[in-house]
């Protein structure tokens, strides 16, 4: 019984993290609430890999990113836009996006290891 009330507590612990993790924001990417009317923008993250891994975007697009988390804990970072989404194994996590500073950006995988690993890609703004 113990056990399964510390899983269940660690469980809305972690609902939490993950949370606060995707609510940060930026007035160069802002990263808000679901905007159900914002046209998704789909990506996988698996085995070190984003599927796609390069993204094209417009100045000032507002964009639901649809993050597919396939196989173990990832998320989709753009340090120089403060954007990062976080998902866990089999999660599909959803977060809208202001791209609102033209450039070209590195996004990948903060995880400890998986950047080194290849787990990376290109962000166009124009």
């Amino acid at each position: 019984m113990r056990l399964r009330l510390y899983a269940l507590a660690l469980g809305g612990l972690s609902t939490f993290v993950l949370v606060g993790c995707g609510s940060g924001s930026s007035s160069h990417g802002a990263v808000t609430s679901v905007d159900p009317n914002a046209p998704t923008l789909d990506v996988i993250a698996k085995s070190f890999a984003f599927d796609p891994d390069a993204i094209t975007v417009k100045s000032g697009d507002v964009r639901t990113l649809v993050l597919h988390v396939k196989d173990i804990p990832h998320d989709f970072t753009v340090k120089e836009l403060d954007i990062h989404v976080h998902g866990g194994a089999d999660d599909v996590v959803n977060q809208t996006i202001t791209f609102d500073k033209p450039g070209t950006y590195e996004f990948y995988c903060s995880i400890a290891g998986h950047k080194q690993a290849g787990m990376k890609g290109q962000l166009m703004v124009q």
